[in-house]
């Protein structure tokens, strides 16, 4: 392995999350105000890069050609948004994405050196180990983010996830193309005046309290009749 091309990359990742400025993880239901926005301008902001391996821009679930978008910006990091991950998206795939009334589209929102270094090996390969790695860094958000050794911790994760070597590891790792993907990724989020995570968009209108009861509400007013 290449340290010295390993710690300079690792220097970019605390530069871009540094330069992004970001508030702390939010609470659930404490947004003061809808926020609504131009649905199609929030589903154009999608940094998909063509011609390169891995994931870039959005990670789909559900049919993409389904009646209504939900768009989620979250952290990796974010309890809350791990909150999210394991307990109210399997209800939403189950009820709204596996029946084809909703696509749900998540897009990160970095918040520091190890959200950007979790985020960027979860998209070095495809969609399918995309999703894959992003259910395991969220369920066991807890036990990597506390690791004295972060980075092993991930890196063991993903070896047992997805058959990924260290040295591959370290590669995706220091993808410097991916981190500054990431990094507009989450700027371009103060456009829509995303603040905090999660934040969650049904058709361009932001949900202030993500709870399932009140998503679920929500969602069959949305789809009712598509």
């Amino acid at each position: 392995m290449n340290y010295q091309k390993y710690q300079t990359a690792f220097k970019f990742i605390g530069a871009a999350a540094a330069m992004l400025m970001l508030s702390a993880c939010g609470e659930s239901g404490e947004s003061e105000s809808s926020n609504i926005v131009d649905a199609d301008d929030l589903l154009a902001a999608n940094f998909y890069v063509e011609g390169k391996s891995g994931t870039w821009g959005d990670i789909v679930y559900g049919n993409a050609d389904a009646p209504v978008a939900v768009i989620e910006y979250a952290s990796l990091t974010c309890p809350h948004c791990a909150t999210f991950a394991n307990t109210i998206f399997p209800e939403m795939k189950k009820e709204f994405i596996d029946t084809g009334k909703v696509k749900f589209i998540y897009r990160n929102y970095i918040f520091n050196g190890a959200d950007m270094a979790a985020s960027t090996v979860a998209r070095c390969r495809d969609m399918e180990t995309t999703q894959r790695l992003m259910k395991v860094f969220f369920s066991r958000q807890r036990e990597w983010t506390s690791a004295q050794d972060r980075n092993g911790a991930l890196a063991s994760l993903v070896r047992r996830s997805a058959n990924m070597s260290r040295s591959e590891f370290d590669r995706c790792a220091s993808d410097r193309e991916q981190m500054a993907n990431l990094t507009k990724m989450t700027k371009s989020a103060r456009d829509f005046n995303v603040v905090s995570t999660p934040t969650i968009f049904v058709d361009g209108v932001s949900v202030d309290d993500y709870r399932w009861e009140n998503l679920k509400v929500v969602l069959d007013k949305a789809t009712a009749g598509k």
